[in-house]
């Protein structure tokens, strides 16, 4: 029973009424606490003025709030609110010490609570932790969360956020200050990988032009005896994800160091006391040399123990083959037959048998060979002609070709295995046991460094390499174990820190002795977290409790975190064990954390105030005043304001295929350029930012485009802080003002070409490119855009608006003032409409439908027959309506209904929108036949 803690005691001590409802909780398991802390908080802050007393994080107050160094956890880490947006999720899942003894007394370190470990520095404190019980640990999601970009300050206080002033807090700056990436001393695996992948890809290719199946086989980089961090390399800078060792000791120490993300493959001899350890590490991915029952017993023993790590699945086995006969090789003999009773003494046959029927931890999936060395050697893909010729360039790799074949059938008519009738075995190997592919659902496993690319055009969807892909190993086992062992009790990042900083012995010393922060460190790792690092704002890691929780949760998204606010090292190694001593002169950079009680996703227009309502926009006189309020910013043009009205309340809510419904991307030409840098911002920028919770400025001037520092998209270097930000990865919903008319003369560099493609990514097709180092990945983004340019933009549009200003100043100096109480009316309604939720509930009456409909096939036939008269009778298209008009058309009158409040469409919204419509096309029209009337008083004045 969740115990009745006192509401200040929540407030202020956190810790103490975790631990309350850890000691109370009959079921101490992970999910259990968590739901039962979670439920209690939220019932005790359920009501508006209990949540208000929590404490919202802002660059104004979280220096009051950061628990002091080397004080009480208990009583010193707050609890406190968070609004921001997900930055990263890529940092993975770290473990961390779910319990632990002290004074004869059992403390839980969920929630932070394993922080008085790290901090304690008795020594004998340190050593009952020394041995860990595997009982005793728990996972959670580690994530980097950012204030929300762009928004402003009526919107943060309304979040009962303060304003962010211009002066910032010491305890922010030495935070940020001291938040420095840490790189690794470049190894060669990153490239040899490329190389292998290379070879890869071309045999696969020549695999195709002699008739196989052509795809590329996992490559798993063998890293026996090579240290953590070229491993680390490989995987940061080459995208390699899977991994083989040989030693099981070996794989257990690395696992533990190097990121979760990491699937490792057991490829050595497997010893019957080795089990438990295999069974310990949680991202084992395949064990490829399984060829006993006695050692599928002693793995099916340890997964399913206690003591075993936590699985998603089974662990994956492939079952070692001897195609070769030799003595000095492991494995069992191939089958020669698929006859039953030739192959019923069959030890391949009857472990394949026992795996699928006796062992629910494992689940078969392969066979694998290592073959002989001299026909790996002497097989040739070069000369090949067909398929069956490459297959007999080297006898192993036919006959275990063969024997997956023979092992499908007999399996497909053992009566063990169709007796056997456990849902799992159905589900798991629904393949094997009823499909119809000669694979079953099987793969093989063969191919090394020698023989790869005969593997790949034989079709092994699994091969092996390790000395292409790391180089040649250490002498002896022993010399490899001394060389990495700092790596392995630290990890690769921080023994690559330690031995830069003993290089460099005066700098440390320096720093260490001052007690101001170092101000030539890099704040890269923290402000290069932020879309707009030059705004004052917070950033920090979430830390999630509610696995299945984070896994919903994805960039850009938009959360509300209520939590217990704590410090914590930048991850190096996403995967680590914290709790216990780092035992390094270099500490992780320190950036604030929270430990996640709970979270949910949020709207951007989610003001807390009253229900928001469409009234205001339903009054004709009240829409007006504000669509005179932004006619205003825009020389007093009323069609450009109504436009960009539009623009600013136009959210998707229907993707399919490269269509997103309720998107309008405007372009507002003839809006002229600023006299000079300083007066670059916009006087409709500044109006938007009254009226919006989130407006960003995208400047398009080359210095910016071309500096490789000021992406616009999100990038990963593979360093160990993971994703940096782009001034572009924002929440949905945020109005983005392009402003072309800074753009100037010069060169555009590649990475301003760069920056271009990923803003015209984002306006036309509506996602956002996420750069990693050997690729490129899009996610869905949804940004109110107004592009304003001199001339038609370059850049991707659905709606062009040329300006037709008076004399007004479009960059005036500050917005024009408006009774509070009139702008709280228009955000209030303005929410409402730009809300996702009010524009799928949105209606076209079917009979609405049909007059659209039928009005525009008549207007277009009008516009063919008049076209066909101009023309002396022949008929023309040129000029016609088409389904692009429609398309435009409806976009505008969805949009024009909601921004009048109405909740479906009727025949007199249509009939507004076609005249707006028709209004821009005259101006469109006007515009370029004033343009052809002059004469080009010069050429392009931005080369690429």
């Amino acid at each position: 029973m969740v115990p009745d803690t006192d509401f200040s005691l929540a407030l202020t001590k956190p810790l103490d009424v975790v631990q309350q409802i850890y000691n109370d909780a009959q079921d101490k398991t992970q999910t259990n606490i968590t739901k039962s802390v979670e439920t209690h908080f939220r019932q005790l802050f359920s009501s508006p003025d209990a949540s208000a007393k929590i404490p919202s994080l802002s660059p104004d107050n979280i220096s009051t709030l950061l628990p002091k160094p080397d004080s009480n956890p208990s009583s010193t880490h707050r609890l406190v609110r968070f609004r921001a947006m997900i930055q990263d999720t890529g940092l993975g899942t770290e473990v961390f010490l779910a319990k632990h003894q002290h004074d004869g007394r059992t403390f839980t370190g969920l929630y932070g609570g394993e922080a008085s470990i790290a901090s304690s520095q008795d020594t004998a404190d340190h050593s009952e932790h020394d041995e860990l019980d595997h009982q005793n640990l728990a996972e959670r999601t580690v994530m980097y969360a950012v204030s929300v970009p762009g928004q402003p300050a009526w919107a943060a206080e309304a979040h009962r956020e303060a304003a962010a002033a211009q002066s910032s807090h010491s305890d922010v700056d030495q935070l940020a200050s001291a938040t420095s990436a840490v790189t690794l001393d470049e190894p060669q695996s990153p490239q040899k990988v490329q190389e292998v992948r290379e070879r890869i890809r071309k045999a696969a290719q020549k695999g195709k032009e002699i008739g196989s199946a052509g795809k590329e086989p996992r490559l798993v980089a063998i890293s026996k005896l090579h240290p953590p961090s070229a491993i680390l390399a490989a995987h940061k800078k080459a995208d390699q994800l899977h991994f083989g060792e040989n030693y099981v000791q070996e794989m257990v120490d690395k696992a533990k160091v190097l990121p979760r993300e990491i699937r490792w493959h057991f490829v050595g001899g497997l010893q019957s006391n080795k089990g438990k350890l295999l069974a310990s590490i949680p991202n084992l991915y395949l064990l490829e040399t399984l060829d006993s029952v006695k050692a599928a017993n002693v793995l099916q023993k340890a997964l399913s123990s206690p003591d075993a790590a936590k699985r998603d699945e089974p662990l994956r086995v492939y079952l070692q083959v001897n195609t070769s006969g030799e003595d000095a090789k492991s494995g069992l003999p191939p089958i020669s037959s698929e006859d039953a009773e030739q192959a019923k003494d069959s030890e391949l046959l009857q472990l394949a048998i026992h795996v699928i029927t006796k062992c629910p931890e494992l689940r078969l999936r392969g066979v694998m060979t290592i073959g002989a060395a001299d026909n790996s050697s002497s097989a040739s893909a070069e000369s090949a002609k067909s398929v069956d010729e490459i297959i007999s360039a080297n006898p192993d790799f036919e006959r275990l070709i063969q024997t997956r074949t023979n092992l499908v059938q007999l399996l497909r008519n053992s009566n063990d295995v169709q007796k056997a009738d456990e849902p799992h075995i159905k589900e798991a190997y629904a393949d094997l046991l009823e499909g119809t592919d000669a694979t079953g659902g099987l793969e093989l496993s063969m191919g090394m460094s020698a023989d790869m690319d005969v593997a790949t055009m034989a079709g092994s969807d699994n091969v092996r390499v390790g000395t292409d892909c790391f180089g040649r190993r250490p002498g002896t086992r022993e010399e490899a174990t001394n060389g990495m062992k700092r790596e392995l009790e630290v990890g690769p990042e921080a023994a690559a820190e330690e031995l830069r900083s003993q290089q460099t012995p005066s700098t440390s010393s320096n720093s260490a002795s001052s007690s101001e922060p170092n101000k030539t460190s890099l704040p890269r790792a923290y402000l290069a977290k932020s879309p707009l690092p030059e705004v004052p704002h917070v950033g920090g890691l979430i830390k999630l409790y509610d696995l299945d929780a984070a896994e919903k949760f994805k960039t850009t998204e938009l959360i509300e975190v209520v939590g217990i606010l704590d410090t914590a090292g930048l991850p190096q190694a996403e995967w680590q064990e914290t709790g216990s001593a780092a035992g390094s002169s270099s500490e992780p950079a320190q950036v604030p954390c929270v430990h996640a009680l709970y979270a949910s996703s949020v709207d951007l227009d989610s003001l807390a105030v009253e229900a928001s309502s469409s009234s205001v926009l339903s009054q004709s006189s009240e829409r007006e005043a504000l669509v005179d309020y932004l006619a205003g910013a825009l020389g007093g043009d009323k069609v450009a304001a109504e436009l960009v009205l539009l623009a600013t309340i136009a959210r998707i809510h229907v993707r399919r295929a490269n269509l997103c419904l309720g998107a309008l991307t405007l372009n507002v030409s003839n809006f002229g350029a600023p006299a000079s840098a300083k007066t670059a911002q916009t006087e409709l920028s500044r109006r938007l930012t009254q009226l919006l919770p989130a407006v960003v400025d995208v400047s398009m001037d080359l210095s910016t485009l071309n500096d490789d520092k000021k992406p616009l998209y999100p990038r990963s270097a593979g360093e160990g802080t993971g994703l940096e930000a782009g001034r572009l990865q924002l929440v949905n919903g945020t109005t983005v003002v392009v402003n072309e008319g800074t753009m100037g003369e010069g060169q555009l560099k590649d990475t301003g070409i760069r920056n271009i493609k990923a803003l015209s990514s984002v306006l036309e097709s509506h996602k956002l490119p996420y750069a990693f180092p050997y690729s490129e990945f899009e996610f869905d983004a949804d940004l109110n855009a107004i592009i304003l340019s001199q001339g038609k933009s370059f850049l991707p549009f659905d709606i062009q608006c040329p300006l037709q200003p008076g004399n007004a100043d479009l960059y005036a100096d500050s917005a024009a003032q408006v009774d509070e109480s009139k702008l709280r009316e228009w955000r209030k309604a303005l929410a409402h409409a730009r809300s996702v939720a009010t524009a799928k509930a949105f209606e076209i009456p079917e009979s609405v439908s049909e007059h659209i409909q039928q009005e525009f096939v008549a207007e277009r036939k009008k516009e063919q027959e008049e076209a066909k008269d101009s023309h002396g009778g022949a008929s023309s298209q040129e000029g016609a309506l088409g389904q692009e008009d429609l398309l435009r058309r409806m976009a505008i009158v969805r949009l024009l209904a909601l921004s009048h409040g109405e909740k479906s469409l009727s025949t007199d919204m249509w009939k507004k929108a076609v005249e707006l419509d028709k209004t821009l096309a005259q101006r469109v029209a006007a515009t370029q036949q004033g343009q052809q009337r002059q004469q080009p008083s010069a050429s392009t004045n931005v080369s690429r």
